[in-house]
């Protein structure tokens, strides 16, 4: 900003470099962000912003109140209210909730609403954390026996609730992945640095990389940190969990060659959401992860046997695992 201040040809150039500019979470903009872009705006400049003044939540960083509203009055811009809320449009309670939320707003929180608008949401109230925390899980599975794939818990910060709703998913064998860490968390920084170092110290110089070549170097990750204490390393190495699978004509028998697995199983005649019918070519059939599957722990030099009417989900293991599985025909 100083030197668009100082040099008014460099301004001129950006002034025209720019001839349209784009804005998106405008409401979020602050004096120091609306000074940069005022200093990029002439009379010639195509103006977009888009912006929601209800989400408006950084005010406590400097955020300008009524932002908006003083483009328009100060440029001569049209508002452009969006009449369908497409984040929600298959819910349409949710769509009822927004309605009420902004006409709250706008009527200094006396707004007139209609019975037939009032949105009715499935809420409970859990009387201990325990409680909380099993309601929560036996919703998760009623959405997984839903055939509903992606399902995410939120939370408002880590702490005692969430290692509580973490231990009921794990009593039940559901299989989850931690978000709740971030990249200004002093472990994943360490890890990531580390990753990079290793990275360029393995293909600095390469002018190719292939699939083989980077499955080892994941494999050699993964074993300098098999070891680590540290949620967040364990869970960024989490492998995906499996998908199911069931055969017809042979036994797999498989045998641990090095590192530990836990292989989920669970009946075949059970298995819900099938992701991919029999297939006599592949001699295979597939389906999701499955709600209350049963671990099975396998470590080095252990082996065990399943049989068509068993289910099985391998793969998920951490650091280095090598396997042997061997097809055994039943006819």
């Amino acid at each position: 900003m100083e030197i668009f201040e100082n040099h008014t040809e460099v301004k001129k150039f950006y002034q025209s470099y720019y001839p349209l500019v784009v804005v998106d979470e405008f409401q979020d903009t602050n004096c120091i962000a609306w000074a940069l872009l005022e200093s990029v705006i002439s009379e010639q400049t195509q103006l977009l912003f888009l912006g929601d003044p209800l989400q408006r939540i950084y005010g406590f960083i400097g955020a300008l109140p009524d932002i908006m509203s003083k483009v328009v009055k100060e440029y001569g811009m049209t508002k452009v209210t969006l009449s369908k809320n497409y984040r929600f449009r298959n819910n349409p309670e949710m769509l009822k909730l927004d309605r009420s939320i902004r006409a709250n707003a706008a009527s200094c929180f006396t707004p007139t609403i209609a019975k037939k608008d009032v949105a009715e949401l499935p809420i409970f109230w859990g009387k201990t954390q325990q409680d909380e925390a099993e309601k929560v899980v036996a919703k998760v599975r009623s959405l997984m026996d839903e055939e509903n794939e992606r399902i995410a818990i939120l939370f408002r910060s880590r702490g005692k609730n969430a290692e509580i709703v973490e231990a009921e998913l794990s009593k039940n064998h559901i299989p989850y992945f931690y978000g709740m860490f971030t990249d200004e968390d002093a472990d994943y920084i360490e890890f990531h640095n580390k990753c990079q170092d290793l990275f360029i110290k393995r293909f600095g110089k390469s002018k190719s990389i292939n699939k083989k070549a980077l499955e080892t170097f994941v494999d050699s990750v993964k074993t300098k940190y098999a070891t680590s204490a540290g949620k967040t390393i364990r869970e960024t190495l989490k492998p995906a969990p499996e998908a199911f699978e069931a055969h017809r004509k042979y036994a797999d028998l498989m045998f641990m060659a090095e590192g530990e697995e836990t292989v989920f199983y669970t009946p075949a005649a059970a298995l819900q959401r099938i992701t991919a019918e029999y297939d006599p070519a592949r001699e295979c059939l597939l389906a999701a992860p499955q709600p209350g599957a049963v671990p099975l722990p396998l470590g080095k030099g252990a082996f065990a046997i399943f049989f068509p009417q068993d289910a099985h989900a391998p793969g998920c293991g951490e650091g280095v695992v090598r396997r042997v599985v061997i097809k055994v025909p039943l006819d």
